[in-house]
């Protein structure tokens, strides 16, 4: 992966309005001050302070290009044009990818568990540098009508309308007979299904719901090498599956997605910074984790929400340090650190 390039000529904006924003009850981030208060985490509230973020020249990252746009993308999800933003994930990739081999593999985890970002940030990227041109994506969320949704990612990734006019009767045979018909020779699908809760909280059609299971399971069965199937699905979603008994055959081949940990979240905070030409202290990205941890003398860890990270790290890039004209850390300042 390449290192970003630095957009020559553009200035650090000068932050004139307050910005305000509590964050669970965790982080505050105050754009006005330029300043992250942490005295609503539950790190240490005894010792609470307002800490400053400055820049301070540094010469191991002046041999990357400064790049003043925020590495951090806030409460959306990773998207594959992401990729180079998205770290802390190799070892569930590595695992995820060995089991692929089955070709099937249901993706479960909470909601802000990352499972969306993992596969269209982590997985698809290094499955489309593996495989090479023959490589297609085909990503879609059910929807109303998940055969619909199906066929437009087709048409997404480049296949011809009519080829795919069959899908809109909802049968049973059709997802099998599109990887059979529609795909070419040498053409390697990676069909993954996101948000597969959609399927039973806004398909209303019971008749095209059960179809489409069929589809997957006839799919499935049919073992063809070069298409693999990933599904993403929030993990209290899964006892919707056991009325459909014809899935009992590969719901084993599934995988839960647990919370980063600690150096995982490191890399999750300090690489996109990183590739930016911009470095944290390390105290700070301690503090962070360890405030997202919500942890104290009395309370069990809580969940971390990714999504909730990134934003926040988002607000703090676009509020820290001496800005000028444009968002983000000030062209002559290189790292991130806390001064009283």
């Amino acid at each position: 992966m390449n290192s970003p390039e630095a957009e020559p000529g553009r200035k650090p904006a000068a932050s004139s309005q307050a910005q305000d924003v509590a964050i669970g009850g965790n982080f505050q981030v105050d754009g006005s001050g330029n300043r992250v208060d942490f005295s609503q985490t539950t790190i240490d509230q005894s010792h609470a302070q307002i800490t400053h973020i400055t820049q301070v020249a540094f010469d191991e990252v002046k041999a990357r290009p400064l790049n003043p746009r925020s590495p951090y993308i806030g409460l959306r999800k990773f998207e594959v044009r992401d990729r180079d933003l998205f770290f802390g994930r190799d070892r569930i990739l590595a695992h995820l990818q060995e089991r692929l081999q089955e070709h099937f593999l249901l993706v479960l985890g909470a909601s802000g568990s990352g499972k969306s970002s993992l596969i269209r940030a982590g997985l698809i990227p290094q499955l489309a540098q593996q495989r090479g041109g023959g490589f297609r994506e085909l990503i879609c969320t059910p929807d109303r009508n998940p055969f619909e949704s199906f066929r437009a990612s087709l048409t997404s990734a480049g296949y011809r309308q009519s080829e795919t006019e069959f899908l809109l009767t909802g049968q049973p045979d059709s997802l099998l007979k599109a990887a059979q018909t529609v795909r070419a020779d040498d053409d390697e699908w990676l069909i993954f299904i996101d948000q597969f809760e959609e399927l039973f909280t806004l398909c209303p059609d019971g008749l095209i719901r059960q179809h489409f299971i069929d589809g997957l399971v006839n799919l499935v069965g049919a073992g063809l090498p070069s298409v693999d199937l990933v599904v993403a699905m929030r993990a209290d979603f899964l006892d919707r599956l056991s009325a459909y008994p014809n899935l009992s055959g590969i719901l084993q081949r599934s995988e839960l997605i647990t919370d980063l940990g600690d150096d995982e979240l490191r890399l999750a905070i300090e690489q996109p910074a990183a590739r930016h030409g911009v470095v944290f202290e390390p105290d700070l990205v301690a503090e962070i984790i360890q405030g997202l941890k919500g942890r104290n003398a009395t309370a069990e860890a809580e969940r971390i929400s990714l999504p909730l990270l990134q934003y926040t790290l988002k607000l703090l890039w676009e509020s820290s340090g001496d800005l000028g004209d444009g968002p983000g850390p000030a062209f002559g300042h290189r790292i991130l650190r806390t001064s009283t």
